[in-house]
């Protein structure tokens, strides 16, 4: 996998599924290979409708240029969108462990587990290789759908690929459980981290202004009973 580059992230530079590129006017993507490459629908996933989409395709003798429509968009996301509902309605995730060395898999499994434990639900933890049907179908008849762990462009799986076994990503278990919902999938595991951490800041937030706003009326209700407390003279 390409190394990421090194310079820093600047506050309007883009963010693609791991790629850093820096900002533009009205930008917009141009991918080279095949209509129905797996990581062209990564891409589309974690673009969303956010800007346009090329794909160049070799003919032979040149590379032919076509747009990706929005109905085209639509159809990937919404592919993954019936999946959000099935976590939803799931009661038992297997937490697939693809990666050992991707930044931030190890925090993104205790995340999941928190958040799933949270939720209600329950949790296995799966350590796999290369994923397989014999593999999955292992434990099927405990687990409803898995949750793949693993670097940014193998993450998304077609529910096709192993004969309808739900396989889907930490973003969109987080999604389906507890994260604010956004028109697009990120497969990048720092991104989703990120995500998760501004959540929970937002609630520490919450919570703290909610205590000060008790503090405040148990202040004035005391205030309130001082005031009515009568004053007798000698």
């Amino acid at each position: 996998m390409p190394e990421l580059p090194t310079r820093e992230r600047k506050e309007n530079d883009l963010l693609i599924a791991g790629r850093l590129f820096p900002s533009i006017e009205d930008p917009s993507l141009l991918y080279i290979g095949g209509s129905e490459d797996p990581l062209l629908h990564t891409l589309i996933a974690n673009i969303g409708v956010s800007m346009p989409i090329e794909v160049a395709t070799w003919t032979g003798s040149e590379y032919e240029k076509t747009a990706v429509t929005k109905r085209e968009i639509n159809k990937v996301l919404m592919k993954r969108y019936a999946l959000i509902e099935k976590i939803k309605s799931s009661e038992v995730i297997g937490i697939l462990v693809g990666t050992v060395v991707v930044d931030g898999y190890l925090e993104v499994i205790n995340k999941l587990k928190e958040q799933i434990i949270k939720a209600g639900k329950k949790c296995y933890e799966v350590l796999v290789g290369k994923l397989n049907e014999p593999k999955l179908k292992n434990m099927a008849q405990v687990i409803d759908l898995y949750c793949l762990v693993t670097c940014r462009e193998t993450s998304l799986i077609d529910s096709m690929a192993f004969n309808h076994m739900p396989v889907v990503t930490p973003h969109e278990v987080l999604l389906a459980i507890s994260h604010p919902w956004e028109s697009k999938v990120t497969t990048d595991l720092t991104e989703v981290l990120k995500t998760a951490d501004k959540e929970v800041a937002q609630e520490k937030v919450e919570i703290d202004n909610s205590d000060e706003e008790d503090q405040d009326k148990t202040a004035l209700v005391k205030v309130e009973q001082q005031a009515l407390i009568p004053i007798f003279s000698a």
